[in-house]
């Protein structure tokens, strides 16, 4: 309905019946043949599957591989390691003095404009107490 004016008009358009047939070329399952007591599932599950987790199975040394290419991988991979971390500290630590100097500067700083005030805070009561003592005349 739509409304035009404050009157109510009716409005075409709709289709009288908007159910339609289940089409059942559209219509498939997946998995057909994955049935397990007697409910349907989605996926490739297969039913005749041990239950093991083919993907975190261990793998045995046997001794005949190259020891010798493994711990030249582990040596090269530990050397690279440490050389970042040597590399990273290093950065930090010149960030660390960096910020040491950065600190005594702005410490400096302070002091000197609090010294300037305390001066300019004495200067401002002496000559406020002069005022005070001058008498009118």
């Amino acid at each position: 309905m739509k409304t035009s004016n404050g009157t109510t008009q009716n409005v075409g358009g709709r289709r009288k019946n908007s159910k339609r047939k289940d089409e059942s070329v559209r219509l498939g399952e997946y998995g057909q043949d994955s049935s397990v007591d007697g409910t349907k599932q989605i996926g490739d599950a297969s039913a005749h599957s041990s239950g093991e987790n083919i993907t975190r199975t261990a793998i045995a040394w046997d001794g005949h591989g190259d020891a010798g290419k493994i711990l030249e991988e582990v040596l090269l991979l530990k050397q690279q390691f440490l050389d970042y971390v040597k590399s990273h500290q290093g950065r930090l630590e010149a960030r660390l003095d960096e910020s040491k100097k950065q600190e005594q500067k702005f410490l400096a700083n302070a002091e000197g404009l609090e010294l300037r005030l305390r001066k300019a805070l004495v200067i401002q009561r002496t000559e406020d107490e002069s005022d005070d003592t001058e008498e009118p005349e």
